[in-house]
């Protein structure tokens, strides 16, 4: 969907929720559209659910940890989107 479709003006989100299959992976590429793709309001919010094991290095640099924590082998993480730097 992130792909095909198109945002308009109106359609920025302040909150998305991404939580994949773990086994896929997605969860970066998810991440990286939504960024590149004008999806999301300037200080927008981001949960994202992934592996433990997962780092959060690739994630684009204006977002920065709000809240994490892990239950099990899930890592829950809560990012807001810092403005861009001038």
């Amino acid at each position: 969907y992130l792909s095909a479709a198109k945002p308009s003006s109106q359609s920025a989100f302040d909150i998305v929720f991404i939580d994949p299959p773990f086994a896929a992976g997605l969860w970066q590429t998810v991440a990286d559209r939504l960024e590149s793709g004008g999806w999301l309001a300037p200080q927008a919010f981001l949960y994202l659910e992934a592996p433990v094991r997962d780092s959060l290095d690739g994630m684009p640099k204006r977002w920065i940890a709000w809240r994490d924590g892990t239950a099990g082998e899930v890592g829950y993480h809560l990012l807001r989107r810092a403005e861009p730097a001038d």
